[in-house]
């Protein structure tokens, strides 16, 4: 079997179990990319954006599969960027170059962990899902991101794609 090429830090919590989903991400990742990859030349650097429900060194598994993810994607040369769509754990709208931009905004923010590579990451973004989509009644303010938003987003920042790790009823078409 093909050893992780991440290895687990033994620090952060899943230990172990994080191996197996980074081979299984880089897999997917590759059989989706492949045919793509063969059949053009070498993409440009791509912007990527990640939308998760916090910063990516918090605890929750949507978090974690979005880190790993960001590592392969920005191993294979795209700009990775994070927004954050649960309105508490968000920030102002607006695109923030670094965690120490963030910091600021958010009194009693969790830091990330001694270590834990951010180098790769080219921004965050602030809770501008929810500027573009206000929600309220049976939605519940910012619970929700409307399609419409995530390509408006798209096109503000000049991302080529966005991706999202969310539960199905947060997203609508």
């Amino acid at each position: 079997m093909m050893a992780p090429r991440y290895p687990a830090n033994p620090r952060r919590r899943g230990g172990s179990g994080f191996n197996l989903l980074r081979l299984v991400t880089a897999g997917f990742f590759t059989f989706l990319t492949a045919g793509a990859r063969a059949a053009s030349s070498p993409p440009k650097v791509r912007r990527v954006c990640l939308v998760s429900p916090a910063l990516p060194w918090t605890f929750g598994p949507y978090q974690a599969q979005m880190y790993e993810l960001s590592l392969l994607l920005a191993d294979r040369g795209y700009d990775i960027y994070f927004m954050i769509h649960v309105v508490a754990n968000s920030f102002p709208a607006g695109m923030y170059r670094s965690y120490a931009e963030v910091k600021p905004m958010v009194p009693g923010i969790v830091e990330p962990p001694r270590g834990f590579r951010l180098d790769h990451i080219k921004g965050y973004v602030g809770k501008d899902i929810h500027e573009y989509s206000k929600t309220s009644g049976s939605f519940g303010e910012g619970k929700v991101m409307f399609s419409s938003a995530l390509n408006k987003l798209a096109a503000t920042y000049k991302f080529d794609v966005i991706i999202t790790l969310s539960d199905i009823v947060h997203i609508i078409p």
